[in-house]
Formats: structure tokens, sequence, C-alpha cells
């Protein structure tokens, strides 16, 4: 399954809305995000947890099964810290342009896409 990069910048600013230690469960995701089908959703969800963007409940159907989201239960330091790299619709669009005729989705690469858009709107600030 591919990672949805707007489904990634779509849930962590829905995490970032929730109240300090709302529990989101996965079917609200799904309710306020009608644009994603479920599976995109939770596989969404699960990179994020694996990659330290998020913290969640996570719960394993067979033994050497991938887990499942359960519910998202915070942003972390590192989610926070992308979430502001990419939040301005204007960085966004460049990110995501610069990533595509580069033909690389990755989370990483989007944050230092992101981070180096800043830093030069920063530079025409200064």
């Amino acid at each position: 399954m591919k990672l949805s990069p707007d489904c990634v910048r779509d849930i962590l600013l829905l995490i970032e809305e929730s109240a300090f230690d709302e529990e989101l469960r996965l079917s609200f995701i799904c309710q306020q995000l009608p644009n994603y089908n479920a599976d995109e959703i939770e596989y969404t969800c699960l990179k994020l947890y694996e990659g330290n963007l998020i913290h969640a409940i996570t719960a394993r159907l067979l033994q050497y099964s991938s887990p499942r989201i359960v519910s998202v239960t915070d942003m972390t330091y590192n989610g926070h810290e992308f979430l502001e790299n990419i939040r301005s619709d204007q960085v966004w669009i460049q990110t995501k342009t610069i990533a595509s005729n580069i033909g690389s989705f990755s989370i990483e690469l989007l944050g230092n896409i992101a981070s180096n858009i800043i830093s030069n709107l920063l530079n025409g600030y200064l």
C-alpha cells in the first residue's frame, strides 16, 4: 500500500486539534477524514506510529501479524516538528511539487524539503 502524503498531513492536523489526553479511535478518524478509506487511514497511522510521529494503542490479531491501530493517543515531539514544517498550505504545495519531481514522498524527505523551503522563505525576509 502507498503512503499518501496528504493523508499523513490531514491525520496530524486532526490529532493536533484534539484535546490533551483525548484518545482518537480509528473509527472517529475515519469519520473526520472521509476523503480517505479506512485501510488508507489505518495504514498511515501505523506508519506514523512506526516513524515515531504519533503514540497509538495497537493490538495484534495473530502472533505473527502486523500490529493494528486501535486508537491514536498523542503526537510525539517529532510529529509536532514535522507538522510545523508542513503546516502552511504554501509550503505544503511546494513540498509536494518538489517531491513529485524527485519521485519520492518519504516522510523524512518531505520534512527536509519543507524545512528548506521555510529556510528560503526566511532568507527572503532577512
